[in-house]
This record gives structure tokens, sequence and C-alpha cells, in this order.
């Protein structure tokens, strides 16, 4: 109940801090909205594709109808029209959140700069407040910032467009076959949220040991006459060294990982591919599933999974 409520907390302070965020500089807002309006059409556009790719499969399994030629014709067109929203949502996604994102990362630096400047000189005797790991965290605090209001938001208003366009295709064309792949697809979204997690978690232990050795590489070119005059280099190098030992610690068990949690993605995703086709095969004998459906509410599913 404990460690429960403490969450409830953490989370309760995440919020307030991200709203506190998000208000915190208001004049690109009317870039925020449009960017954000820009991955929803983003985001819907790839479950789309289930209705050209179906139909497509069902042309080219004809190549004796009469409407060949021009349904294969038309086919085409609609991928072109698809490359070119998906083109043109990019470009102005991309090019409105990184105008808010430059905008708030100037604006939180020079916040923070001039905070710096304010501070007492008791707060520099701390041992953590070295030169170096201000200077780190100036630099990298303010950029995790600008990718969490940008980038995050975007890549999840995408997702959550995406899902909800490929579900409602897949239901529009099976059902009974929707809800099959529906039930497994948390398995799928499960398998990218634990990759998504260990990297997360690696970077934070990695920014705060290369946040060390950057400390150490500060505190020695600042003191740099003193070391020279004592012929210290060597020494230097050597304890620099050991301070790299952890990141690299670090970079295997995150590559272990990884590794691991993209096969598991690639098994589940696979998996699905051979629970829909054997169940779709089965509703095409048993309850007249045609092929053109069977594609639809597959891909539909399938591609809004990927987007998340």
């Amino acid at each position: 109940k404990q460690k429960r409520a403490e969450a409830k907390e953490k989370a309760k302070a995440e919020r307030e801090a991200l709203k506190r965020l998000f208000n915190y500089d208001k004049s690109k807002r009317g870039y925020f909205y449009f960017a954000c309006l820009m991955a929803v059409v983003n985001g819907a556009v790839l479950p789309f594709f289930s209705l050209i790719i179906s139909d497509m499969m069902e042309v080219l399994a004809l190549p004796d109808a009469p409407d060949y030629r021009e349904r294969a014709n038309r086919g085409c067109l609609y991928f072109f029209i698809c490359a070119i929203v998906i083109f043109f949502a990019n470009l102005f996604q991309l090019g409105a959140f990184g105008q808010v994102a430059h905008e708030l990362a100037t604006k939180l630096r020079i916040n923070l700069f001039t905070k710096l400047l304010k501070m007492d000189m008791s707060f520099y005797d701390n041992p953590e407040n070295t030169p170096g790991s201000l200077c780190t965290k100036l630099a990298q605090d303010c950029t995790k910032v600008q990718s969490l209001t940008t980038t995050t938001v975007g890549v999840y208003i995408q997702a959550v467009s995406g899902f909800i366009t490929g579900v409602v295709i897949a239901f529009t064309s099976s059902w009974q076959l929707s809800l099959i792949t529906l039930a497994y697809s948390p398995i799928i979204v499960m398998s990218g949220q634990m990759v998504t997690k260990f990297q997360q978690g690696f970077s934070k232990d990695n920014d705060k040991a290369y946040e060390e050795s950057g400390s150490f590489v500060a505190e020695a070119v600042n003191n740099m006459r003193t070391v020279a005059s004592f012929g210290r280099e060597e020494n230097l190098c050597r304890s620099y060294n050991k301070k790299l030992d952890e990141p690299l610690r670090l970079a295997i068990k995150k590559g272990s990982y990884a590794g691991l949690g993209f096969g598991f993605s690639n098994l589940a995703m696979f998996g699905l591919n051979a629970l829909v086709f054997y169940i779709g095969a089965l509703f095409m004998r048993d309850i007249d599933l045609t092929f053109k459906n069977l594609f639809r509410s597959f891909f539909g599913i399938t591609l809004a999974a990927m987007g998340t």
C-alpha cells in the first residue's frame, strides 16, 4: 500500500510538472497545436495503407479481370497520394515542433544560467555542483525537457491516432478476426514498451556516470598548470579511464537487454502473423470471410500496433 501511495504521489507530481512545463512558454502555442494536428494526420496515414494494400492484393490475384489495369493504376495513385501526405505531415510536424523546442530550450537555458549566477557561494562548495557538472546539466537537462515537450508528445499523439484509425478499419472489415488480433496486440505493445523502458533506465545511469567523468575532466583542465607542474598527467589519465569503466559496463549491459527485448518484439510480431493467418483461414472456410477483408483486418490492427 505504501509503495502504491508513493507511486500515485510520484505520478501526480509528474503531471503537475508537465502542466507547469507546457505553460512555461506560451509564445509558440499556435505552432504546438498545429504540430499536434500534423501528428494526428501522420499517425492516421499508416493504418490507411491496410485499405490500399488489401485492394492491391485482390487486384494482383486476378490479372485477367477486365478492370485490372484501371484498379491497379488507381491503387498506385492512392499510394502516391499517401506518400505526399506523409511527406508534408512530417515536414510540418517536425518543423513546428522544432520551432517550439528551440524557443523552449533557449528560454530554459537563459533562465537556468541566470539562476546559477544568483546562487549563494555555499551552493558551489557542494562537490556535486562543480563547474563541469553544472555545464553538463545545463546542456543535457534542457535538451531532455525540449525532447519531452515536443518529440515525445508527437510520438504519443501519432500512436493514439494510428491505433484508433487502425482499430476502426479492422472492425469494419471483420469484427471477429479483429477481436482476436486486438486481444493479442498488447503483447506487441508490451514488448515495445519493455525495450523503451530498458533504454530509458540505462540512459539515466549513463548520464550520471558521464556526468562524473565530465566533472573530472573539467577540473583537470581548469587546473592544468598545477597538473603539469607536478607531472601528474599519466595518473590523471588512469583515473579518467577508471571513471569510464562504469559507462562501458552499463553499455554492454544495455546492449544485452536491448537485444533480448528486440528479439522478443520480433517473436511477438511473427507469432501474431501465424495466429491471424491460421484463424483467418478457418474463418474464410466457415463464415465466408473474404480475402480482402482478411487482410484489411490484419493490416489495420498490425500497423496500428506497430505505430504504438
